[in-house]
């Protein structure tokens, strides 16, 4: 749909009390190319300014950079959460949101 080539997806987690801010976006980015793809989350702690973080993956994806899916903790619990409660794809919801909420800014 987005025309991102994805034949691994990078997965960076930081183990921050604090927000993520552009240098650990770009250290992921960094981590692109067309052979690996394009596409990663960005797994931390918490986040506290959500809105502020996917303006920053927006920019960074509209900009050709990638396509950065910031992922909090609270995200990661729900999904198992839903999973254990027995949803077949716990991670479609979650997932697509943020992607679109990227995707559009």
């Amino acid at each position: 749909m987005h025309k991102l080539p994805c034949a691994y997806i990078m997965v960076e987690c930081k183990n921050y009390s604090r927000d993520v801010k552009n240098p650990e976006l770009d250290q992921l980015a960094g981590r692109f190319s067309v052979n690996r793809g394009r596409v990663g989350l960005l797994v931390s702690r918490t986040i506290d300014d959500l809105d502020t973080l996917l303006l920053r993956c927006a920019d960074a994806f509209k900009d050709g950079r990638g396509l950065l899916i910031p992922l909090p903790d609270s995200d990661l619990l729900t999904m198992l959460t839903n999973r254990l409660a027995g949803a077949p794809e716990p991670y479609d919801a979650v997932l697509s949101d943020r992607v679109r909420r990227v995707a559009m800014l």
